[in-house]
């Protein structure tokens, strides 16, 4: 079933863990994922255009490319099955995405609205204490920091 195919998404994903399974079941039903296909060499978002939501990478690969105003492009990173997309917009202060995520094969994607990650303290206070140790903890992985 597709359903469970998404919440094993879910499961998998960094964003979320730390939950039980049963948390990761009311957070699929809180933030209702939606998938959407791309074929190859389909672009996924703009650079510059606004950005909602993030993805998880359900299947395939992801390019990340950084366009420079002389004409240089610079493949940033490539995101494998499993992977979140688009976090980096979600960080600048007017919400655009700084690069251009283009399919670099056939690829499904869950897109969840930032904005419904926000309220997750609504399904409850253990699931909003889970999820922020681990965001805390990812951020301290990043810039090698104890002080966050």
């Amino acid at each position: 079933m597709v359903e469970d195919e998404n919440i094993r998404v879910l499961t998998g994903s960094r964003l979320f863990k730390g939950l039980s399974q049963y948390e990761i079941e009311q957070v699929f039903d809180f933030i209702h994922p939606k998938e959407k296909d791309y074929d190859k060499n389909e672009i996924i978002v703009n650079q510059g255009e606004p950005v909602s939501k993030i993805g998880l990478l359900k299947k395939g690969t992801v390019t990340s490319i950084k366009y420079h105003f002389n004409g240089d492009a610079q493949i940033l990173r490539i995101y494998k099955s499993g992977e979140v997309l688009s976090m980096d917009a979600v960080n600048t202060t007017f919400l655009t995405s700084p690069v251009t995520l283009l399919s670099q094969t056939d690829c499904s994607i869950l897109f969840i609205a930032y904005k419904k990650l926000l309220e997750i303290d609504k399904i409850s206070s253990t699931v909003e204490r889970k999820n922020y140790a681990e965001q805390h903890r990812n951020i301290r992985q990043r810039t090698g920091s104890t002080d966050v």
